[in-house]
C-alpha cells in the first residue's frame, strides 16, 4: 500500500486525540483533596413531651413532630437522645437513693419545665434536655390543601439551665399540595411538614442559616475540572456528538424532598417540584428491595411504575403488595427529551432509603441501647405510620442477619405500637456483665409482615 493510501486524519481529530492524551495524564498530577478526620463529641440529650397548644392540631402531633426532630439529630452524628420516662433505670436508682421522690418524677415527665427537666437531666448524666411546644397549626382546604405548622424548641444546658446557642428555636413551616383531593392530601401534607419542621430546627441548633433561595454552584478548583471538562468536550468532538436532546437534566432539575409513606393499600409517594425547569411530566420509579416475610435481601434495577403530570406531587402505588418490598425514586421529565436524575427518600433506621410496601412498615429510627449493671435499656423513635401493630426485638451473641428461624426477644404482643423502649435483663436472670450482645429492632405490620431491621 502507498503512502497516498493512508487516509489523512483531519486537523480537528489530531487535536481531540491529543487532548484526551494530554488531559488524561494531567489528571494524575492533581493531588488528591486532604481528608478531614476531626472526630467531635456528641452531645447527650434528654427529650421530653412536647405541649401542644393548639386544640386545631391532631391528636399526638406534639410528640410526634419531637419524635421526628430527635430523629433528624440523631441523623446528623452529633447528638444521642433518649425519651424521658418514668421507668428509666437511672431514674429508678436515683429514687432508691432517694435523690429525688417518684411524685418529682411523674411530674417533670407529665408537666415538664426547664427547671424539672434540667433537675431529671442532671440525674440521668446528659449534656441538655429538650423542651418544646405546638404552637400553631392550620390547614387550609385549597386545591390539594395547605397546612401551617409552628413550633417553638429548646435546647437547655444541664449545667446552667439556659439555652444552648442557637438552642431557643421557633419556625413555622407551611407546605402545600397540588390536586389530589385534599382528603387524601392532607395526612401526606402534614407529615411532610413535620420532616421539614425537624430538618430547619436541627440546622438551627447547628447554627445553619435559612436555606437561600437557589444558589449559583460554586465553582470548583479549575485544577481539578477543567481537564475533566476538558476531556470530555474532547470525547464528544471526536464522535461528533451535538449533545442536546435525550440527554440527561442537571440536577437542579429533579424533584426534590421524595418520601414515601406506606399505608395499608398501597405505597404513597411525595415529592416537590424541582427549583429550576418547567418539566412536562413527573416518572415513579421502584426496584426490589427484598422478600419481607422472608428476611431476605435483593436488588433489582429501576422500574418505571407510572407518568404523573405536572398537576399533582404525589401517587399511591396500590401494586406494591407484600410479602415484595420496594424502595421508590422520582425524576422529571422534561419537552426536549431530557430526564433529571432519579431522586429517592432519605434514609430510614436501616440507613437507606426507605423499602416498603402495602402494609409494611419502614425501619424504626433512633435505635440505641444503653448498658447498666446486667442489662441493657433499647430505645427507638415511634414509627410514622399509624398501622404498624408493634415491634419485635432481637439479641444475638454476634452480628447476623435475622433469619425465620430466629426468635424475638420481645414481641408486638409487648412491644406495642405506643412503645419506644424496653430494658432487657434476659427475663429477669440478668445479662453477663463486659459481655458484647447485637440488637436488631424491625416494625411489624398489620399482616404481620416485618420492615427492614435496623443495622
Amino acid at each position: 500500500m502507498g503512502l497516498k493510501a493512508i487516509r489523512r486524519s483531519s486537523i480537528r481529530e489530531d487535536i481531540c486525540y491529543f487532548l484526551i492524551i494530554a488531559l488524561t495524564f494531567t489528571q494524575l498530577l492533581i493531588p488528591a483533596p486532604r481528608q478531614s478526620k476531626a472526630v467531635e463529641a456528641r452531645t447527650n440529650v434528654v427529650a421530653f413531651s412536647f405541649s401542644q397548644l393548639t386544640p386545631e392540631a391532631p391528636e399526638g402531633l406534639a410528640n410526634t413532630i419531637r419524635d421526628a426532630i430527635a430523629a433528624q439529630m440523631i441523623d446528623t452524628g452529633k447528638y444521642t437522645v433518649r425519651t424521658a420516662y418514668e421507668n428509666d433505670p437511672v431514674l429508678q436508682r436515683a429514687i432508691k437513693e432517694q435523690l429525688i421522690t417518684p411524685e418529682e418524677v411523674e411530674l417533670a415527665i407529665r408537666e415538664p419545665t426547664a427547671e424539672r427537666a434540667v433537675a431529671l437531666g442532671k440525674l440521668m448524666n446528659v449534656d441538655a434536655v429538650m423542651l418544646g411546644s405546638l404552637d400553631e397549626f392550620k390547614f387550609e382546604e385549597t386545591d390539594g390543601g395547605t397546612v401551617t405548622i409552628t413550633v417553638s424548641v429548646q435546647l437547655i444546658s444541664v449545667e446552667t439551665g439556659q439555652p444552648l446557642p442557637n438552642g431557643d428555636v421557633k419556625e413555622t413551616v407551611t407546605r402545600t399540595a397540588k390536586k389530589p383531593p385534599v382528603e387524601i392530601a392532607r395526612e401526606a401534607l402534614i407529615k411532610q411538614a413535620v420532616l421539614d419542621l425537624a430538618r430547619v430546627v436541627v440546622d438551627r441548633f447547628l447554627g445553619k442559616p435559612p436555606a437561600p433561595p437557589a444558589p449559583p454552584k460554586r465553582p470548583a478548583a479549575v485544577g481539578a475540572v477543567l481537564p475533566i471538562i476538558l476531556l470530555a468536550g474532547a470525547i464528544a468532538a471526536l464522535a461528533g456528538g451535538k449533545g442536546g436532546r435525550g440527554g440527561p437534566a442537571p440536577a437542579t432539575n429533579a424533584p426534590s424532598d421524595v418520601a414515601v409513606y406506606p399505608e395499608v393499600n398501597g405505597v404513597r409517594v411525595i415529592w416537590m417540584p424541582p427549583s429550576a425547569g418547567k418539566p412536562i411530566e413527573y416518572r415513579i420509579y421502584r426496584q426490589v428491595a427484598g422478600v419481607a416475610i422472608m428476611r431476605s435481601k435483593a436488588v433489582g434495577g429501576w422500574e418505571l411504575v407510572a407518568k404523573v403530570p405536572t398537576t399533582q406531587t404525589q401517587y399511591l402505588d396500590t401494586t406494591a403488595t407484600p410479602p415484595q418490598l420496594y424502595r421508590y425514586g422520582v425524576s422529571a421529565f422534561f419537552e426536549d427529551g431530557r430526564e433529571s436524575p432519579i431522586v429517592e427518600p432519605q434514609p430510614d433506621g436501616s440507613g437507606k432509603p426507605p423499602a416498603v410496601a402495602a402494609g409494611i412498615p419502614t425501619t424504626p429510627r433512633g435505635f440505641t441501647a444503653t448498658a447498666g449493671d446486667r442489662w441493657v435499656k433499647l430505645s427507638w423513635i415511634r414509627s410514622p405510620e399509624d398501622f404498624v401493630m408493634g415491634y419485635r426485638l432481637f439479641r444475638f451473641e454476634i452480628p447476623k442477619e435475622i433469619t425465620p428461624q430466629d426468635k424475638p426477644i420481645a414481641d408486638e404482643n409487648t412491644l406495642r405500637a405506643t412503645v419506644t423502649e424496653f430494658i432487657d435483663d434476659n427475663s429477669g436472670k440478668g445479662l453477663i456483665n463486659g459481655k458484647v450482645y447485637f440488637y436488631r429492632l424491625v416494625a411489624v405490620g398489620p399482616q404481620r409482615f416485618e420492615s427492614i431491621p435496623t443495622p
